[in-house]
């Protein structure tokens, strides 16, 4: 058993508290409380986020102070405390702080099966105690009562995003509800992950081997660490490769139930054969993984071994194939062939490069290339080459990132968006990061109803002033901005039409707006309207042709 977010609505605290939306996360197991202190959609924000370990089925209290009045900006802090698998969200102050709750964060919430409950409203006098020491007590006596948590923990990692389901994820998971440090470390001990309880402890691979039993077959002993004593309960693990791993557990103060010992055991041997493998096992390919599920010391651990140069990696390519086959053995041939082909283009140039399949893409990691190359150019002789060879590819370029989370980020923008960018960009096969998060810019505000993607495409409106030319000039902007970069040959060559009668659109385009097409900051608007009006245009066809989506 455990704490469902449905249980923490009969609790005192929440007497009077209603659910806005998410009824379908209702049943979500809830792990802890935390509070969204700073909601402001910044650079900031994004630092904080990437460097918190969300643990998951935490359940979070705000006020949106920071952003009472913007519920695109609510709605942004939803997304992404649901993409971390946070459950819900307490509402508090609403009618004093925030003025109301709008309909779009509600809608957002049903989408994604986030709870969203609200306190009572018009209430200065409810404090945050109430709730956290309420279901904190609620989840801490569940915990008292029910001590088998293997399944729990399995389920729960189950329901993240597969990005998410790491050893890490698991390790962090155990380790907050045992409190204590869990170490996993191969056969010479060095360390692969590792958790710590409290975050402030920490232990290297040096020290690990001094906590290595007294005597031959010992699996729960005191060992000296520094001028501190802790308890130490020492597991083996096995892959389903027949890799031999460590595990340690290190407590303070008391030692852990043997049946904690042993669920923590079979947590970590399961985990390990589901979701990773081949860990353990010194594999250049593990290190994609590693960097892509931010697992840092797995991460320098491979790449001490083959003596990658992990910091001078800042660039990373994403191949994703335009039409996978549907045969699996098929796909994987076809996968592996492109791998090898762009293994070999690559390393001819760049000294350091790092590949491997990875859901369903070619991830590439690599280093800057060197002097009189860029990676545009390279790029698109790559794209050449596997064109040539009949691979039909996309290449996403994400250049520059100096942390593994921002590599991971931006493969998840990727992932989330590439299929709308390659509706918006319809002759492109080659993007930039900055292409993608134009295109999320763009889905968000699809995301925000009817009345947002009115006032971004209403620009548009002002070209229909001849009614019987507005098709012509809407198409001629939208081909002219997405499709041939500005370029008015370009433009009459995708058209069909001379370049005069382009130019004499423009002219009309700029007479009815009151600036040249392509003067920035102004015309950034019209790349959205756009770009909106592509999406739509797309999602209708697909509406009007439903047996597209079952093929």
């Amino acid at each position: 058993m455990s704490v469902k977010v449905e249980d923490l609505m009969q609790l005192p605290c929440l007497r009077g508290a209603r659910v806005l939306g998410g009824h379908g996360g209702l049943q979500k197991t809830v792990s802890s409380v935390s509070v969204l202190e700073y909601s402001l959609v910044n650079d900031l924000q994004k630092n904080i986020y990437d460097n918190i370990d969300f643990y998951g089925n935490e359940i979070v209290i705000t006020a949106f102070a920071n952003v009472k009045d913007n519920v695109t900006e609510q709605c942004i802090n939803v997304q992404r405390l649901a993409d971390v698998g946070e459950v819900g969200m307490i509402l508090y102050y609403v009618g004093i702080i925030m003025p109301s709750v709008g309909q779009q964060l509600i809608d957002l919430a049903n989408q994604l099966d986030f709870v969203l409950i609200c306190m009572p409203e018009n209430r200065l006098d409810l404090p945050y105690s109430e709730v956290i020491s309420e279901v904190m007590e609620a989840i801490i006596l569940d915990q008292m009562t029910n001590t088998r948590f293997q399944n729990d923990i399995l389920e729960r990692v189950s329901r993240l995003p597969a990005y998410q389901r790491s050893i890490d994820t698991v390790l962090r998971m155990l380790c907050d509800r045992v409190r204590a440090t869990i170490v996993l470390a191969d056969a010479s001990l060095n360390i692969l992950n590792c958790v710590s309880w409290p975050r402030t402890f920490t232990v290297n691979s040096a020290e690990l081997i001094q906590l290595e039993p007294p005597e031959p077959g010992m699996s729960s002993y005191q060992a000296e660490l520094g001028k501190e004593k802790i308890w130490v309960h020492k597991l083996g693990i096995t892959t389903s490769q027949g890799v031999k791993l460590k595990l340690f557990v290190l407590r303070h103060g008391s030692a852990l139930k043997p049946d904690a010992v042993r669920q923590i055991g079979e947590v970590l041997q399961l985990s390990v054969n589901l979701w990773s493998a081949g860990h353990g096992k010194e594999i250049l390919p593990e290190l994609v993984q590693a960097i892509l599920q931010d697992e840092p010391i797995k991460m320098r651990r491979i790449a001490e071994v083959y003596r990658v140069d992990i910091a001078s990696v800042r660039n990373m390519w994403v191949i994703t194939p335009l039409m996978p086959s549907d045969n699996p053995s098929r796909r994987d041939q076809e996968e592996r062939v492109m791998l090898a082909a762009v293994s070999v283009e690559l390393r001819d140039i760049c000294k350091t490069v790092i590949a491997d399949i990875y859901n369903k893409s070619i991830v590439v990691f690599m280093q800057d290339p060197p002097a009189g190359y860029d990676a545009v150019t390279i790029a698109n002789d790559v794209l050449e080459r596997l064109t040539a060879a009949g691979a039909a590819v996309s290449i996403t370029l994400c250049l520059n990132h100096d942390t593994a989370t921002q590599m991971q980020n931006a493969f998840l923008l990727n992932r989330d968006v590439l299929s709308a960018a390659r509706i918006v960009y319809p002759g492109r096969r080659l993007f930039v990061q900055q292409d993608l998060a134009f295109v999320k810019q763009c889905l968000d505000i699809l995301n925000q109803g009817v009345a947002q993607v009115e006032q971004h495409t209403a620009v548009l409106n002002i070209l229909s002033r001849e009614r019987s030319s507005r098709h012509d000039l809407s198409e001629t902007l939208t081909i002219y901005l997405l499709d041939a970069n500005e370029s008015v040959a370009k433009t009459a060559e995708y058209m069909y039409l001379h370049k005069n009668t382009i130019k004499y659109r423009l002219r009309k385009m700029a007479e009815y707006l009151g600036f040249p097409i392509g003067q920035m900051p102004a015309s950034f608007a019209l790349y959205i309207a756009a770009a909106l009006e592509r999406i739509l245009h797309a999602s209708k066809d697909l509406q009007a042709e439903p047996n597209h989506l079952s093929k």
